[in-house]
């Protein structure tokens, strides 16, 4: 989800509330991607941020089995 937040600069530095991260579920190192005028902040491990989403390996008949479920 997309948020415009304000941002401020100091020493030619860019500074982001501690906040904002936490609610982007961002806690640990990040990396920021910057182009044009759009600034994307990603987790450093987009392995980390994903475990638990993805699931084994599934067999050819563990695929028939839930597509003829559906």
């Amino acid at each position: 989800m997309e948020k415009v937040i304000q941002l401020q600069i100091q020493n030619n530095t860019l500074l982001l509330d501690r906040g904002i991260l936490q609610e982007a579920s961002l806690e640990g190192m990040v990396t920021v991607i910057v182009r044009d005028s759009t600034i994307i902040v990603k987790p450093a491990s987009l392995t980390e941020k994903m475990r638990g989403l993805v699931e084994r390996k599934l067999s050819y008949r563990e695929l028939d089995e839930i597509y003829a479920k559906r």
